[in-house]
């Protein structure tokens, strides 16, 4: 679990990095395309990451075949299974997290991007890799 907690705090901090980066100046910014169609792929990507996969991330041990793996007979079986499934969690985190967080500078301050970003980095807190299953 120990690994697994790193790497949520890995996920934080390349995230802080993006965007020191970018507020600095370091990184181009306000590089895509600003017709209306390519503003909707980006907001509706963004939503679909942001709300969609922190709700996946958040409901995974809620999963029927999930939790039947959680709560198997067998302690190393479960323990195994827990983390797996805490590493998909950590995916779903980092694929809810990442694009939001590309997209806000790449659209030029696009604010949906924003929002959907502080929801994702909000909901991935409650998804701390912890030794038992929440």
């Amino acid at each position: 679990m120990r690994r697994l907690q790193v790497i949520f705090v890995l996920i934080w901090a390349v995230t802080a990095l993006w965007v020191a980066l970018q507020e600095a100046g370091t990184l181009p910014q306000g590089f895509l395309p600003a017709t209306p169609v390519a503003a909707y792929v980006q907001q509706l990507l963004c939503i679909a990451t942001a709300v969609g996969g922190s709700f996946l991330a958040c409901r995974l041990f809620v999963v029927r075949r999930v939790r039947a793996e959680l709560s198997a007979p067998d302690a190393g079986s479960a323990a195994a299974a827990l983390r797996k499934w805490s590493g998909v969690r950590l995916a779903l985190n980092a694929l809810a997290i990442l694009p939001s967080a590309f997209l806000y500078y790449a659209a030029g301050f696009s604010q949906p991007s924003l929002y959907c970003l502080l929801i994702a980095l909000t909901a991935s807190l409650l998804c701390w890799p912890r030794g038992t299953a929440s």
